[in-house]
């Protein structure tokens, strides 16, 4: 905000110059003109001649008359009043004033000039401090002698002469408001003045960032996580801009310059690790909300569990700024107390499908693929069936062909089923116990076996309509519409190279549980 309102100013500063110039111009012609009549006509007609070079002294300083010099029929400076009708006094009102030579001779007018330049300004400051130190004497409590001007003055015109006195302390900075706008918008000190480094007296420079001003009021607004501030969550970090400048162009120095770069980078990358940690659990906890089943939600409300959603936050204005992106989100759960009613809700609801995988699954798996995705999928499983049959599998067929028993004869019915079982025990030892037999073998024709059971329940779940009404109309026109042409190219080719696939289905869905 106070950056915002630096730039707003600093585009509007012309305009600022000629009110500014204006105004001060008017006050300063006012209080000398007519404000100070009063006590001047009491100090010539009391004969306080002290009174009377200092009341002049700032009249002859500020003001500019409106015929060049002051009118020498004005009653004030004989000490009378004014006639009944009044004195006529016109001060002028001007926009702009003389050059700075002309600032540098004492002209009341080289205040108000806009092209005054750096000879200029300091003219100014210099006037305004002589007419500033003359009023001090007037209103002085005490001075050097026993007896203080202030004295001399009644109660109002005090008044007055101290509030002009106060409102006069501006006028130098709001000449120069360029300068005066930097100082006051400048917040290194907020750093360069911190408690932990005032504490050590210089001794040491380096502390946790948890003891950094910048990074203490960023946390702050994550941690509370306040909508209301966190799309001003960057603001703080400005903070490192005006010290660096500081450090460069008023201390001079680099190593410090180096030590608020480094705190920096450090501070920034906590800030986005916090950051993506709340957008992701925010996020994910609005989603549960709105994907979780309105009936079940109004049950849990009739027996008094209120499922609440997540409170608004404004994470849009972070995420659409320019220069800062937020990294990578990691995807992980956090187990924190906003998910705890919604992950109590989804547990129930899906408890019925744990354990196991099935039609319900490869229904959910249509639905978010659709039909472009699954022909995608079923190409690459050809495309992963077709390398084991062809490689690994026909390399070990041939293996295991050569080292089978030339002859093995089927034995007698009586030997029974464990003489039997004993009989081929023995004559196929060799493969039995063949290393790679259960690590290479079996994997790979577990490979197979998943990937055509895959595809069958795949194909059970597209062409299976959804229940009435438990559906949405969309997706059961999806699902009963024809397949495209990848799709039934993928079928096509999986009903060719698998025509055993009832036979081997029984092997598979025991091996279903390593897909």
């Amino acid at each position: 905000m106070i950056k915002g309102l630096q730039v707003l100013m600093g585009r509007m500063e012309s305009v600022f110059n000629q009110a500014i110039r204006n105004t001060i111009y008017a006050a300063l012609q006012d209080f000398a003109q007519v404000t100070l009549r009063e006590p001047l006509r009491q100090a010539v007609r009391k004969k306080k001649n002290v009174l009377i070079s200092v009341l002049q002294a700032i009249r002859k300083t500020i003001c500019d008359w409106e015929g060049g010099r002051e009118p020498p029929n004005d009653p004030c400076l004989r000490g009378e009043k004014d006639p009944k009708g009044g004195f006529d006094i016109k001060v002028p009102r001007r926009a702009v004033g003389p050059s700075s030579t002309q600032a540098c001779q004492w002209s009341p007018r080289a205040l108000f000039h806009p092209t005054g330049g750096t000879q200029g300004r300091r003219g100014c400051r210099s006037l305004l401090y002589m007419v500033r130190t003359m009023l001090e004497s007037l209103i002085a409590d005490k001075s050097g002698s026993k007896k203080t001007l202030r004295s001399s003055l009644d109660g109002p015109i005090v008044l007055a002469i101290e509030d002009f006195h106060k409102q006069s302390f501006f006028f130098t900075h709001l000449l120069n408001i360029s300068e005066a706008l930097q100082q006051c918008c400048d917040l290194s000190q907020l750093w360069f003045r911190e408690f932990f480094l005032e504490l050590t007296m210089g001794r040491r420079i380096q502390f946790p960032i948890e003891m950094s001003m910048p990074w203490i009021l960023t946390d702050h607004i994550l941690e509370t996580k306040e909508p209301s501030m966190m799309e001003y969550v960057l603001y703080p970090l400005d903070l490192y801009n005006d010290s660096a400048y500081y450090a460069l162009t008023k201390f001079k120095k680099q190593f410090l310059y180096d030590e608020i770069e480094a705190e920096v980078n450090l501070c920034f990358d906590q800030f986005v690790y916090k950051l993506a940690d709340q957008i992701f659990a925010y996020y994910k906890a609005m989603a549960g909300s709105v994907l979780l089943d309105k009936r079940f939600r109004a049950e849990c409300k009739n027996y008094g569990v209120i499922i609440p959603y997540p409170p608004s936050n404004r994470y849009e204005t972070l995420l659409k700024q320019r220069h800062v992106q937020v990294r990578h989100i990691p995807s992980y759960f956090a187990t924190t107390s906003v998910f705890q009613p919604l992950n109590i809700a989804y547990s129930h609801i899906y408890s019925s499908y744990r354990n196991f995988v099935g039609p319900p699954h490869f229904k959910t798996i249509c639905r978010l693929l659709g039909y472009q995705g699954i022909a995608v999928v079923m190409e690459e499983l050809l495309k992963i069936v077709k390398s084991l049959l062809q490689g690994t599998i026909l390399q070990y067929v041939k293996t295991l062909i050569e080292v089978m028993p030339k002859i093995c004869r089927l034995p007698r019915h009586e030997y029974g089923s464990p003489g039997i079982l004993e009989f081929f025990h023995h004559q196929l030892k060799d493969i039995i116990e063949y290393a790679e037999l259960k690590t290479d073998v079996f994997q790979s024709l577990r490979e197979v076996g998943n990937a055509i059971l895959f595809c069958l329940l795949i194909e059970q779940a597209l062409v299976s309509p959804e229940p009435k009404g438990t559906g949405d109309p969309d997706r059961s026109q999806i699902l009963e519409a024809p397949l495209p042409r990848p799709a039934r190219e993928a079928l096509r080719h999986r009903l060719v190279l698998f025509p055993c696939t009832r036979l081997i289905s029984p092997f598979c869905l025991h091996t279903a549980p390593t897909i």
